[in-house]
């Protein structure tokens, strides 16, 4: 892929933007739609699914993520530039990539839509229906809810631990090829994490 450092930054943070923003909007629509005891009773499919869907999109952020450590790397060891230069330049896998678009999947994800809805539906609605409503189904509902949320919640930072670990191992192994002007090994480096990102595909 033909693109410079800038232009590929910019498509990382349009993307992890949009795949929070894409989410956000759906959590808004759904705590409209389903914003009272009853009505989520109605409605627990659809309240799963968002669970579902949030653990769904995180993991392929994450997979696309990986795709840009590796569009980064291509992009540097390919570039006619002093090996010093190079080391330089894998700065911005840590920066761009591990740093700030791991940032985006914690603060946004894990500990932004995935709080709210703990507060909103597991601490809120249901709770506040405990006086009125029938103890059994109450329970139910309310142990499912947990369930839900500390299931995707462990899976969203599974995969937010995940990336972060991939992509840092990337950037710390290029830089320790580069730095000793091994190029043969760096390129190896990046065919070893290309080949991991494939099966993650399949």
């Amino acid at each position: 892929m033909n693109m410079t450092f800038e232009e590929l930054e910019l498509m990382i943070e349009q993307d992890t933007a949009n795949t929070v923003a894409a989410l956000s909007a759906e959590w808004e629509a759904l705590q409209t739609d389903v914003d009272t005891y009853e009505k989520y009773l109605d409605n627990v499919d659809a309240v799963e699914a968002f669970y579902e869907k949030i653990y769904d999109e995180t993991e392929l952020l994450s997979i696309r993520l990986r795709e840009y450590c590796l569009i980064y790397a291509k992009l540097i060891v390919n570039s006619d530039v002093p090996y010093d230069d190079m080391y330089d330049d894998l700065e911005a896998i840590y920066d761009a990539l591990y740093e700030d678009a791991g940032e985006v999947i914690y603060d946004d994800i894990y500990d932004g839509i995935l709080d709210e809805m703990y507060e909103y539906y597991y601490d809120g609605i249901l709770d506040d229906a405990y006086e009125d409503a029938e103890y059994s189904e109450w329970s139910e509902a309310r142990s499912d809810e947990y369930g839900w949320w500390s299931d995707t919640r462990s899976d969203v930072y599974g995969e937010y631990s995940d990336y972060r670990s991939d992509s840092y191992g990337l950037y710390s192994d290029l830089r320790g090829e580069i730095y000793d002007e091994d190029m043969e090994n760096a390129l190896e480096d990046i065919s070893d994490f290309e080949r991991d990102i494939l099966k993650m595909k399949d």
